[in-house]
């Protein structure tokens, strides 16, 4: 529903923008929920920033909002005002929710994805633990954080490679193979120096 009120707020500005020729109008729409149920479901400050813009009253601003909204407004709200210095208060129909509860189901995993990531290669690397070391709790929260964010990315339309680097190069790992070579002869009962660092 945040997505419907952007699309048509940013079409009522265009709209403006044509009708004063003024091109620069530019705005990011925040949708934001009231914490006052008598001020609708969503509620936008856009008035307010294109105000300035504008050389106008923000108030007048929100009137020609809510006036250049397009046709399909009217089938997604029941009511739109204005509060404040010039919040647009937007008071969605019941119809509309349950049209778009309706999609939610009818789209299942699919919904809320975009092809925004346009198909773009992503490597990602995550949790690639110290294989001469030990694992701790960070590195589980590493391991969901990082699954978490290559289902947003791939669902965001990028391409992702997950990888776990596994660092088994180095001095580190030279002395973690002497201390296991070590160990491994001191089970046959031959004596075995340890390497200095060793494990």
């Amino acid at each position: 529903m945040k997505e419907d009120i952007q699309r048509v707020v940013l079409e009522s500005v265009e709209n403006i923008g044509k009708k004063i020729n003024l091109t620069d109008l530019a705005v990011e729409v925040e949708v934001g929920i009231p914490k006052r149920k008598e001020f609708g479901d969503f509620s936008v400050n856009t008035a307010m920033i294109l105000a300035k813009k504008m050389g106008e009253n923000p108030r007048r601003v929100a009137e020609l909002i809510i006036e250049n909204l397009p046709p399909e407004s009217e089938q997604l709200f029941k009511k739109v005002d204005i509060a404040g210095a010039g919040f647009i208060n937007f008071f969605v129909r019941e119809n509309a929710m349950v049209d778009k509860l309706t999609e939610v189901q009818r789209l299942g995993v699919s919904y809320g994805t975009s092809d925004i990531g346009g198909g773009k290669k992503v490597l990602l690397e995550f949790v690639s633990a110290n294989p001469t070391g030990f694992l701790h709790i960070g590195h589980a929260r590493n391991a969901v954080v990082g699954d978490a964010v290559s289902n947003i990315l791939s669902a965001s339309g990028y391409d992702v490679t997950k990888e776990f680097y596994i660092n088994d190069a180095g001095r580190q790992m030279d002395l973690l193979g002497e201390s296991v070579y070590a160990r491994y002869r001191e089970l046959f009962g031959i004596e075995s120096e340890i390497p200095e660092d060793g494990y």
